[in-house]
């Protein structure tokens, strides 16, 4: 990929039509073969979208050829003016000659773009190519003059965070939290953004309801995607190369099955396509999928309070055997006070779910507690919290809120400089617990009995 991608940075305002088909053709079957199976024109299309767009960052070489020549352009036009300087003076070449020639380059190849991201995007795509080309030059200009290089933003990454590992895939540029200052990847975040928005309004006027849904919740902003950069052990909890290839597909509205099935759960209603039903029918590995986002969620409050506990009893004088939450911990509430946190995973395919299935299961649970219990664990001085999160990984405003609280807290308790890294990883643990559950939920809800081979398969399978 890297060979493509310095080609395009090259040479992408001059690319051959056929070669770019042929490479976004090896690049969908690749992609296929990794998934164990085809994907529908939607579900490509969303794949090459990037991750906080709902995508897995497979872009097209014809959205990333002008993006890629463009950034580079921008690069070399600080060096072409150093050097027509130089060449001009030595009385090699004519004074502007090299840099005319870039800036003229490079202007044609920003204006495709922009014809490119239509002229809705235009003016934010002018602004960032412009952002970026001031930032470059002022780069080039420390270079020559010896000086520290200017930063593109502040960084939370390294061992100034006092963890001993960097979290996983903060390398890779399309990572949510990549520091990397590239002029690249914010072009291509415009183009995803406006393609994304395209994507969901062809969902709604095809019909395609379930996808819409899927898709408006992983664009939401509060939606975290870093599980998909949960590969090593080492970093944390992960799931094993079939659960990844299942929740790709679920994240991808992919066909889970190539012929209607009958949903092993209920025994009523017939799984087809991306069987969102089964998201939505629940069951097998649903309570233990709350338990470990659950747990999740623990394993953060204990760092800032150690005595946090899970299902916790006798909260409720006139009910003492009740357990209205699943945690409770002192660094939990919003204003320093002790909090009951009650964790639940939303469906938005569910009835009842509405535009915001995470607010609703939030509303849910308050009506479910009732206003005089409520008044009673504030009186003594419990603060009830809803904590709610979708199955594709969104939270609500309440439980992000939660999050960011109790990392800070614990930051400040074990003496590190920042909370981002704690945040980090504690969002991607949840992330990967929320599609383990999706998974083993999907799983549950097809045949579990393995059909038999027809005869004299085996021995094919032997040869």
């Amino acid at each position: 990929m890297q060979a493509q991608l310095y080609a395009l940075r090259l040479g992408g305002d001059d690319v051959f039509p056929e070669d770019v088909e042929r490479h976004d053709e090896d690049l969908r079957g690749a992609l296929e073969r990794c998934l164990d199976g085809p994907l529908a024109d939607h579900s490509w299309r969303q794949a090459t979208l990037g991750p906080t767009e709902g995508g897995l960052g497979f872009r097209k070489a014809e959205r990333t050829a002008l993006s890629a020549c463009v950034a580079s352009l921008a690069a070399a036009l600080p060096m072409a003016g150093e050097m027509d300087a130089s060449y001009a003076q030595a009385g090699v070449l004519p004074a502007g000659l090299l840099h005319g020639t870039v800036l003229r380059r490079f202007e044609a190849a920003l204006d495709a773009l922009c014809c490119q991201a239509g002229p809705d995007a235009e003016g934010e795509v002018r602004r960032i190519a412009a952002e970026g080309f001031a930032f470059l030059k002022e780069r080039w200009a420390c270079v020559c003059g010896g000086h520290p290089l200017p930063r593109a933003g502040d960084s939370d990454r390294g061992s100034g965070e006092g963890l001993f590992l960097e979290d996983a895939g903060l390398a890779d540029v399309e990572h949510p939290a990549s520091s990397a200052p590239s002029l690249q990847r914010r072009l291509l975040g415009v183009l995803d953004r406006h393609e994304g928005a395209r994507e969901c309004q062809r969902a709604l006027d095809e019909d395609r309801l379930a996808d819409w849904q899927r898709l408006t919740d992983l664009r939401h902003p509060n939606t975290d995607h870093t599980w998909l950069w949960s590969l090593n052990p080492a970093h944390g909890p992960c799931l094993d190369s079939e659960e990844v290839a299942a929740a790709v597909r679920l994240r991808l509205g992919a066909d889970q099955v190539e012929q209607p099935v009958v949903c092993a759960r209920c025994s009523r209603v017939p799984l087809l396509g991306a069987c969102t039903h089964a998201l939505c029918c629940a069951g097998g590995g649903e309570t233990e999928g709350h338990n470990r986002v659950r747990d999740s969620v623990h394993a953060l409050a204990v760092l800032a309070d150690p005595s946090a506990c899970l299902e916790p009893q006798g909260l409720v004088a006139s009910r003492p055997w009740s357990r209205p939450a699943d945690l409770l911990s002192y660094a939990a509430g919003p204003t320093g006070g002790c909090a009951a946190v009650d964790v639940g995973v939303a469906c938005p395919h569910e009835c009842g779910a509405g535009e915001d299935a995470c607010a609703a299961l939030v509303a849910r649970k308050r009506r479910e507690l009732g206003p005089a219990v409520s008044a009673e664990l504030q009186a003594a001085g419990i603060e009830p919290l809803p904590a709610a999160w979708s199955c594709y990984g969104r939270a609500h405003p309440d439980a992000d809120a939660l999050l960011v609280r109790l990392a800070r807290r614990a930051a400040r308790r074990r003496g590190l400089p920042t909370a981002a890294g704690l945040l980090r990883r504690t969002r991607a643990r949840i992330g990967v617990e929320l599609w383990r559950r999706s998974v083993a939920i999907l799983r549950a809800c097809l045949p579990a009995a393995t059909p038999e081979l027809p005869p004299g398969a085996g021995m094919e399978l032997a040869a």
